[in-house]
């Protein structure tokens, strides 16, 4: 049986082909990823927070529907004691 033989020329050295298309698709994410940040500074502004603080958390109205819904969503909590 004959050894299988790779008539291809090997490359050595610098290639073009094997950096040229992650290249571009790198170069294409970081313009993507410019757009969007441009697009929420423009949108939101330059200061808006990036979390929201629990002081600054909104809660629901304490009306009497959501009493009755919270007791039944309490009578359905496995973690409650």
């Amino acid at each position: 049986m004959r050894p299988i033989r790779d008539d291809r020329p090997q490359r050595r050295g610098f290639d073009f082909v094997t950096w040229i298309v992650p290249s571009i698709g790198f170069i294409m994410f970081l313009y993507a990823m410019g757009i969007v940040v441009v697009y929420t500074i423009r949108i939101g502004g330059s200061d808006v927070s990036l979390y929201n603080s629990v002081a600054e958390e909104k809660k629901p109205p304490e009306t009497d529907v959501y009493k009755v819904l919270k007791g039944i969503s309490d009578g359905f909590d496995p973690n409650a004691k």
